[in-house]
């Protein structure tokens, strides 16, 4: 029941243990891989990242992410999830006109009330109403048809910060470290 009423445009939030401008540096480098599967744009302390021209679909999904350096040096990573910003502004645009329409048809009908005329203004109100919840069952369609990008916008992310990590936990002792074989 939960997952009925789930949010249009999705989070994601992450605690990095470094600072923001080593996220994007992570970031722009798993972006430059070969088998990279997504493109994005890195300005500042924001990200885009969308899907691949050749894999993407109207429902496809696009990643925001903001980065914000925390006083113990480390990172708040705080991003949404949405339709690329035109299919954005379609379904934000589509509701404005259902909402304007519902207010005028209830003034309309209320005024009709008023004078003692049939209120047939009062129609607009359901017929916005269903509007409106076509438009977000609309939006949960294009998520489920989009959540294996999802997933993988958000795989990716969690590679590119966490591959680096991971390179950095690997590197060799230094060179002027001292190296002792405790074997024999």
């Amino acid at each position: 029941m939960s997952n009925l009423f789930a949010p249009m445009r999705p989070p994601i939030q992450r605690l990095l243990p470094f600072g923001a401008d080593e996220a994007l540096r992570r970031v722009s480098a798993h972006l430059e891989a070969a088998a990279c599967p997504c493109h994005g744009t890195l300005a500042r302390r924001h990200i885009e990242l969308l899907i691949s021209e050749d894999q993407r679909h109207f429902w496809s999904p696009w990643l925001s992410i903001e980065l914000e350096d925390r006083p113990d040096t480390s990172t708040e990573l705080r991003g949404r999830f949405g339709p690329h910003p035109h299919v954005w502004t379609m379904f934000m645009f589509g509701y404005a006109v259902l909402t304007f329409l519902g207010l005028i048809g209830v003034t309309l009908g209320l005024s009709q009330l008023a004078l003692g005329e049939s209120a047939w203004g009062l129609w607009a109100l359901p017929v916005s109403t269903v509007g409106g919840l076509g438009l977000y069952l609309g939006s949960q369609l294009g998520q489920r048809l989009g959540a294996d990008q999802i997933h993988l916008l958000e795989g990716f992310v969690d590679d590119a910060l966490a591959t680096a990590v991971d390179a950095a936990a690997a590197d060799p002792a230094p060179a002027d470290a001292t190296v002792v074989d405790a074997s024999g």
